[in-house]
């Protein structure tokens, strides 16, 4: 058996084969299950933190929507609050308007009533006066009566203390 012969040595061939299924169940219990349940711990990992991103992302557009919705009915109640603010300036303007103008129109009666009762006093005192007046020239006339001269000049003398008392 020396040279070239090939021989085929049976126990050299099992002693490989149990070394190498040994081998393979080592490192099938050592290296690929502590892999395998690596690998299954991160797929794991991954898809909890793909569902939390996805679970996130639908609070995140549930929050959008309700802030759009909010900034929506802030813009509308802020527009309502407008829109209330100025009917009530308008109804004020209108209430102090048509006081005003009552107010005006009471004061127009009232120096009206105020101008006609002053004119009838002051007819009341020209009457009076003229009353008086015409007492004291009859009286003048009726102590200096002696002529139609005379009338006439004491006529003419009362009529120019009178110009002169107006002055």
């Amino acid at each position: 058996m020396d040279n070239n012969i090939i021989s085929i040595d049976f126990m050299n061939i099992l002693a490989t084969v149990v070394n190498l299924l040994v081998l393979f169940l080592l490192v099938q219990k050592f290296l690929v299950k502590p892999m395998h349940n690596i690998i299954e711990k991160r797929e794991s990992l991954i898809k909890s933190q793909f569902e939390e991103a996805r679970s996130t992302k639908a609070e995140a557009g549930e929050l959008k929507s309700k802030y759009e919705d909010s900034l929506k009915n802030a813009h509308d109640e802020s527009v309502a609050i407008v829109d209330k603010a100025r009917q009530d300036a308008q109804t004020e303007y209108d209430r102090i308007v048509r006081e005003a103008d009552q107010t005006a129109k009471d004061m127009v009666k009232k120096a009206r009533q105020n101008i006609a009762s002053e004119k009838e006093q002051s007819i009341k005192e020209m009457k009076s006066e003229i009353g008086e007046l015409i007492a004291l020239a009859v009286g003048k006339i009726e102590e200096e009566k002696v002529s139609p001269e005379s009338d006439k000049k004491l006529i003419d003398k009362f009529l120019a203390d009178m110009d002169r008392e107006e002055k």
